[in-house]
């Protein structure tokens, strides 16, 4: 900094003591040379300030000498334009010289003024200084970069446009700035000079730059220099064009989803295509998602395939929807899976439109359709004792078929509708089949079990009985057993076409060493033995019931949601709703192909669905018992 002292010499003059030359630092009121009135010891300030980069480290200053009794010169450089700060003394020279170079870096465009300084006889510590001169720059320019790029399978990401100043030591990197494939960008302030180098990087495997790379630049001040790349691309990827067909009846609404692996999902309409461009070459996986519960892809839905560089692969889902009809299931949980009293449902089986037939605060449970679809036989408890009701398919005019002080549950309607088949302990409290005319009359006992179930042809009735599958004529006569279970077999189901039965066997174990249920079937003579319908599933699944058309199961999975499969134990669908019991609602009957009673899907949480199985009666947890008609509580 300059400290200030003032000494008497003939008046008023002012001298400043050179302690040191940082000139930001403050000083007193001007007190230089300028203002001084002694005689001879004015120094007039510099002009014509000139500044020229003649290489990427040195640049030259000269100017005008104004003053004939000046010792010499200061230059003071800023790194921050003709408004910054000065704070920087580039050179001294002595008395006469007016020209001096500046060791920079290669990037900045500095800015310089210069002031004499003169320093009386004797004094050599002490100086005179004159004002500064005007600012003078280092002319500046821009370089303008072009970038034209041609071809096929473009670079994604764009290229970097590197700019390097040459020195004698070597390149020295000034800025490495994006670029776009098909654009300009423009690079500045630069010294004006022509010693700039310019290289393209960045370039995508398959793309070359056909002009010369890297290129010379010369910068002019105040001026623009123009460099243009020349880039071409060859093919280096390939496509893939995945198709959709769908056949059928109440096709997906919304369509579906498609992707060719590492990227986002592309939607797809039901019948449509959708290509996937600019895939590395190799193998990946096409996959296909979002079908509606009653539509199932033909086939496996991810598929490999091969990306071959220029050319398109083809993948095609073929997608097959059934009609929508309806189940109708019991459901015992609120909405949060808190265990309650049974209501029966209705849903489409699409897995929409869920909707409640009974309301009360009775169990109401167990549903069979009857053969025409118009009605419903289910269990209540509704007057204060286990029976069999009937209602209509809109749960409308519910009447008690039985009234007996006995617990019936468990109906089952005959494939001609004139009859119902129970199960009922009146009498003497053991458990047994009972068929009664459909308005509830004639009641007679057949023998003992439970889980009554008609052949299709109406001429033999399944049951439970002595822990096994047992088969009986439909007067009762011929019991025959067809299964021996270690553990407990039961809830028969015949196949439409009367060939197969489905039922529930209790296994051990699960993770936990718990019983766990497993659905099966078999011959309807019993023959060939048992077959587990899904035996790489290892969760708790019972309640079979076989679709109209002996193509799926519906099922009670995780002991407390609804499921459907396929006959062959593929297409699993999880419906995510709680409930038990389902049943189809036959073909043909009215509303059955096109029952729509809702087109919302309203899956139950994880957490519910988690309460609802830890709330199940400990019974149901163990063996495939329908629930009794009073419920643990």
């Amino acid at each position: 900094m300059f400290a200030v002292h003032r000494y008497p010499l003939g008046g008023s003059l002012v001298l400043l003591s050179l302690l040191a030359c940082d000139r930001s630092q403050p000083v007193e009121p001007s007190l230089d040379a300028s203002s001084a009135s002694a005689p001879g010891l004015t120094v007039n300030a510099p002009s014509e300030v000139k500044v020229a980069a003649v290489s990427a480290v040195r640049i030259d200053i000269s100017w005008r000498d104004n003053s004939t009794n000046e010792r010499g010169f200061e230059v003071w450089r800023s790194s921050s334009g003709v408004d910054g700060t000065f704070t920087t003394r580039a050179a001294e020279t002595a008395a006469n010289v007016t020209t001096a170079s500046d060791a920079v870096d290669a990037a900045t465009p500095f800015c310089y003024e210069v002031r004499a300084f003169k320093r009386p006889d004797g004094k050599p510590s002490q100086a005179i200084y004159s004002a500064f001169s005007s600012s003078a720059c280092a002319p500046t320019g821009d370089v303008q970069v072009t970038t034209v790029t041609t071809g096929a399978d473009l670079d994604p990401d764009g290229y970097t446009a590197t700019l390097e100043a040459l020195t004698q030591s070597g390149a020295v990197l000034l800025s490495s700035t994006a670029s776009p494939i098909n654009g300009t960008v423009t690079i500045s302030p630069l010294r004006a000079g022509n010693y700039y180098r310019l290289t393209l990087g960045g370039l995508a495997p398959n793309c070359g730059v056909r002009s010369t790379n890297p290129q010379a630049v010369t910068v002019n001040g105040g001026s623009t220099a123009t460099v243009v790349f020349d880039i071409t691309c060859a093919v280096s990827t390939g496509s893939v064009r995945v198709t959709t067909t769908t056949t059928g009846t109440d096709l997906d609404p919304d369509g579906y989803f498609v992707g060719a692996g590492g990227g986002s999902l592309e939607p797809i309409a039901t019948s449509g295509a959708v290509t996937f461009s600019g895939l590395a070459p190799g193998p990946r996986y096409v996959g296909i998602a979002g079908v509606a519960f009653n539509c199932e892809v033909t086939g496996a839905t991810e598929r490999p395939v091969n990306v071959t560089v220029g050319t398109t692969t083809e993948v095609a889902f073929a997608i097959a929807c059934d009609p929508v009809t309806q189940l109708a299931y019991t459901r015992p949980w609120d909405t949060n899976g808190n265990y309650s009293d049974a209501e029966i449902y209705v849903i489409n089986t699409d897995a929409t439109g869920a909707l409640p037939l009974t309301d009360n605060s009775a169990w109401d449970a167990e549903p069979v359709w009857s053969p025409d679809g118009s009605k419903l036989a289910f269990t209540s408890d509704r007057d204060g004792n286990s029976d069999i009701y009937l209602m209509g398919a809109d749960g409308s005019a519910p009447l008690p078929l039985t009234s007996d002080p006995a617990s019936d549950y468990s109906p089952a309607w005959s494939p001609n509708g004139a009859a119902i088949a129970f199960t009922s302990d009146r009498g003497d409290g053991y458990y047994r089949i009972y068929v009664m005319s459909a308005d509830g009359s004639s009641p007679m006992p057949l023998t003992l079990g439970v889980d009554p179930a008609w052949s299709p042809d109406g001429s033999k009735i399944a049951f439970t009985g002595d822990q096994g599958i047992f088969v009986m004529n439909a007067d009762g006569s011929s019991v025959t057993r067809l299964t021996t279970a270690e553990y407990y077999d039961g809830q028969p189901g015949w196949s439409p076409d009367g060939v197969t039965i489905a039922f529930t066997r209790a296994e051990c174990c699960g993770d936990y060493g718990e019983i766990l249920n497993h659905i099966y079937v078999m011959n309807a003579d019993g023959s060939s033995g048992e077959i587990r319908l899904m035996p790489n599933d290892p969760y708790d699944q019972s309640d079979p019931a076989w679709s109209p058309d002996g193509r799926k199961v519906a099922f009670t999975y995780f002991g407390s949601g609804l499921a459907i499969v396929n006959v062959d134990g593929t297409h699993l669908v999880d419906f995510g709703v709680l409930g038990f019991n389902p049943v189809w609602r036959p073909q043909g009957s009215q509303g059955a192909t096109l029952a729509r009673v809702g087109s919302t899907r309203v899956p139950a949480s994880s957490a519910a669905r988690a309460r609802a199985r830890l709330t199940l009666p400990s019974l149901r947890r163990h063996t495939p018992l329908r629930f009794p008609a009073t419920p643990r509580r």
